[in-house]
């Protein structure tokens, strides 16, 4: 057979080839609602988040795009509940000491929800943006880029510390590890994970109503 036909054999072989994988992954889009397995995640093209047709709510809606993000070292998607809510949940994963057996604890869970607002608790605790001095600058809505950075900023901030003092941590855990005035809890104890003050790691801490939770130093200005 001429060099010229095999080669013309060859290449219509690699064509059908093509023309078949493409209808598959056609396929494997239209009859499935759950996330594409690894092999057709593989076979699709890379989204650039740069591009400015694709959105924040793009990613809540398809979590296969939520794998683009830029994430600090340690961070993590959440994937319970990724298919079926239209909310996106960014953890914090550290091997920080506590009093549980457990070897690691999310430190920072950032929950982005439906409407592109943002929710974020520290050591289980609920942040609240406006009262912290640290976070105030980020916008209540997010797009892609201010939750990258938002993210990158609440890596970099510290944990405060609230007060260690162990005797002050023993008075509080023998009020049932609240301190209540005027009917409302001032105060309580933190065991969530360790926090660090003066180069010492503490397993518990008190933390007060008012605590900014993050901030540059090692406590807030709350304190």
């Amino acid at each position: 057979m001429p060099l010229t036909r095999r080669k013309d054999r060859a290449r219509k072989k690699r064509l059908e080839r093509t023309s078949k994988n493409a209808t598959i992954l056609n396929d494997s889009h239209e009859n499935t609602d759950t996330c594409l397995d690894s092999e057709t995640i593989l076979s699709t093209p890379q989204i650039d988040l740069e591009e400015p047709n694709v959105h924040l709510s793009d990613l809540l809606r398809n979590p296969q795009l939520r794998q683009t993000l830029k994430l600090p070292q340690g961070w993590s998607i959440a994937t319970e509940d990724s298919v079926t809510s239209l909310c996106m949940k960014l953890c914090k994963i550290s091997s920080a000491a506590t009093t549980s057996r457990h070897p690691v604890v999310i430190t920072h869970c950032l929950t982005v929800k439906s409407d592109l607002k943002w929710l974020l608790y520290v050591h289980n605790n609920k942040l609240t943006p406006e009262a912290c001095q640290s976070l105030k600058q980020f916008p209540v809505t997010l797009d892609i880029v201010t939750l990258e950075n938002l993210l990158v900023e609440i890596d970099r901030l510290r944990v405060c510390c609230g007060h260690p003092d162990a005797q002050f941590v023993a008075m509080v855990n023998a009020k049932k590890g609240e301190i209540v005035a005027n009917g409302k809890v001032s105060a309580k104890i933190d065991s969530h994970a360790s926090v660090c003050l003066n180069g010492v790691s503490y397993l518990e801490t008190v933390r007060t109503e008012k605590c900014e939770l993050l901030s540059t130093s090692v406590k807030c200005s709350s304190l």
